[in-house]
């Protein structure tokens, strides 16, 4: 599937699916991603069987509510700009899972069985941020930017080094991996006044704080 055009995701959502290969949304000042004006229940899906790629910003005109996103075959996610929306961000799965820009996510952001996840900019959910690897696939991640948000991290059975370049503010966090943890910058919990729920927990084979 090939869109040579901006995308406006109307009242009910929908679903973009490349059956047979990839999906691409592009073009010359265009491939973004918004809410039609006035649309509810906004929520969008993206599915291909290989790649999956978006060259403009999502939501950066008009969020819209929530994008889901899967790669049956576990190929690259490449989502090249800023992505902004109401409520949740999922990615099921992917190959190297990338975000050009900036995360702001009203929501909970998800990603499950993404064999890279690369973050430059800063990323800031409300929600939950969990980070699963349920298959064999090597996973490294990687945030580039500050964290900041106001629900847990959760980054689970990481085979590849995980990386906190920017300060980093939640509201508790679990990072399990068999690999390298680096954390190169501020580490902060503080789940206000529900201080357990602020527990911070690195089970790994090396760190590097």
């Amino acid at each position: 599937v090939e869109i040579d055009n901006n995308v406006l995701v109307a009242t009910g959502g929908g679903t973009i699916e490349g059956t047979a290969s990839y999906v691409q949304i592009f073009g010359n000042s265009k491939g973004r991603i918004d809410r039609a004006p006035g649309a509810t229940d906004a929520d969008l899906v993206l599915k291909a069987q290989t790649s999956i790629t978006v060259t403009g910003g999502i939501g950066a005109v008009l969020p819209f509510d929530s994008l889901t996103i899967q790669s049956v075959g576990g190929q690259s996610v490449n989502l090249q700009q800023s992505v902004t929306l109401e409520e949740d961000l999922t990615v099921v799965k992917a190959g190297a899972f990338t975000i050009g820009g900036a995360v702001d996510v009203g929501g909970n952001l998800t990603i499950t069985d993404a064999t890279t996840v690369l973050v430059p900019g800063n990323v800031t959910v409300d929600g939950d941020l969990t980070i699963t690897n349920a298959t064999s696939a090597a996973t490294s991640v990687t945030f580039a930017g500050t964290r900041t948000g106001g629900g847990k991290l959760t980054i689970t059975n990481a085979a590849g080094t995980t990386r906190f370049v920017g300060d980093v503010l939640v509201a508790g966090a679990s990072v399990t991996s068999t690999a390298l943890v680096q954390v190169l910058a501020d580490f902060t919990s503080d789940a206000g006044e529900s201080d357990a729920d602020a527990d911070v927990t690195f089970t790994t084979n090396q760190i590097n704080l």
